[in-house]
This record gives structure tokens, sequence and C-alpha cells, in this order.
């Protein structure tokens, strides 16, 4: 029995692991499942727009139930249109972040209007991204905007999303493309390996001759803003950062 509290997101994802789990062998490190699956529990459930929930999972913004995650490292990885999989990784699904680095003070110049009625929210953030021109900053690139919110279908992997991406080049001319990731201060929204692999992926399908260099974003408690940039890797187990930064945005001029 499901305990009558969890929420209705959790009871569905649960019920499903389950059901794979008790099909397929608890112990298996894959449990691959498809659309007939879902149609299936939704017809049993009585709900409606059971792949909604299940990309809340896949994309990371909803952690599993701890009947889950007490078993294992465990994600849900697009396999194609309609298809997807637990699987359980070697390592955490999260990324961990040194956040006891030292802060850099940058000058805020996010218009006043925008701070006024911003909500903390993700796309806040890469509002104040843009008007202070940090993955410039961060990347040592010159770079441009070219996207937000990106909704796409990548093959073998099913819909992703993208926060933010931009293209740079750097002093030898050379061409990147620089997708962005972002996540607020709570603690519950944190960056993930599957989030990385997928920008890694949509760049790889959609700008093939320009190198990816995937960036993350998180604000921390103080108000900071923490940036990564991880290594390029299909694979989620193999996602390594390759550097830090912090940025404090201050209206305190020096001098």
């Amino acid at each position: 029995m499901h305990d009558p509290a969890s929420s209705r997101y959790d009871t569905v994802v649960l019920t499903l692991f389950e059901r794979l789990a008790g099909r397929l062998g608890q112990l298996a490190a894959d449990l691959p499942f498809d659309k007939e699956d879902l149609d299936r529990l939704a017809n049993d459930l009585r709900i409606k727009n059971v792949p909604d929930i299940i990309y809340s999972y896949k994309s990371g913004r909803r952690l599993f139930p701890v009947q889950i995650s007490s078993s294992g490292n465990w994600i849900i990885e697009g396999r194609g249109k309609g298809k997807y999989a637990f699987r359980r990784l070697p390592v955490s699904s999260e990324l961990s972040l040194p956040l006891d680095l030292e802060v850099t003070p940058i000058p805020d110049a996010t218009p006043e209007i925008v701070l006024r009625f911003a909500k903390g929210d993700e796309q806040s953030i890469l509002a104040e991204v843009r008007y202070n021109r940090l993955i410039d900053v961060f990347t040592g690139l010159t770079t441009y905007h070219m996207q937000s919110h990106i909704r796409a279908f990548v093959a073998d992997m099913g819909q992703i999303e993208i926060d933010d991406l931009y293209l740079g080049v750097n002093t030898d001319g050379q061409w990147f493309c620089i997708p962005v990731e972002a996540k607020s201060a709570s603690p519950q929204d944190q960056l993930g390996r599957m989030q990385i692999v997928s920008m890694v992926a949509y760049v790889e399908q959609e700008f093939p001759g320009l190198s990816v260099r995937p960036v993350g974003v998180k604000r921390t408690e103080d108000h900071s803003l923490f940036f990564a940039e991880f290594t390029a890797s299909s694979a989620p187990e193999d996602i390594r950062a390759r550097f830090y930064k912090r940025y404090a945005l201050t209206r305190e001029l020096k001098g």
C-alpha cells in the first residue's frame, strides 16, 4: 500500500517502478517501459497526462520518493519516442557543487525595474545572467544569446528541455554552443546528470559543427550565482565538472 499522504506524482512513479521491478526483477539495473505501460497505469489509477508526470522526474524537476531513492541512484532515461527506462547509476544522479568557493563581485547591470518584479525563479536568474553578460565572463568567450526555453525531440532520447542557449567565439575564431541549465536557491532544485547529457545530445544533433560547453547555474542561499561547466559526455555517470566560479552581483562601486 502506498502512503496516502504522498503526492499524486509520487504515487504514479512509485506504482510504475514497483510494477516494472516485479516484472523484470527487483535487482535489475535497467527497467525499460513505454507508452503502453503509461496508458495502462493511467487507466488503472484513473489519472490523465501521465507522460507529463514521468517527464518531471526524467528532467530532474522532482526527486524520486524515498521507496525508490533508497534502493539506488535511479534516473528516468529517454530511449526514443514513447520509450523510457528506470536506470540505476553507479554514482548520484545529482551533481555536487563546492558552494564554499570564494565569491567574485560583478557590477550589477540588471535594470531596476527587472529586479523589482523578478520572482526568483529560473527565468529571473537567466535574465540576470544575460543583462550582466555572465556567460562571457565565465567562459572567456564572446557570446550571443540565441534562444530561451527550448523544447525539442532528440533521437534515441525523446523530448528534452533547455533553459537557455548561447553561441560563442574565442580569440582564435573557433565557434562554440553553450547550453545553460538554471536552478533556483531551493535545496530541492539541483543540477542533474541527465540534464547535462540532454543538453549535450541536443547540441550534437542540431549544431554538429560546433564544440559544446554545457553550463549549469545555481542560485545560492546568499543570492550569489554558482557557475559550473561540465564535460560534454553522452553517459550520465561520466559527467564531471571542468571548473567552477561563484559571482555576486553588486551595486557598490569601487574606488
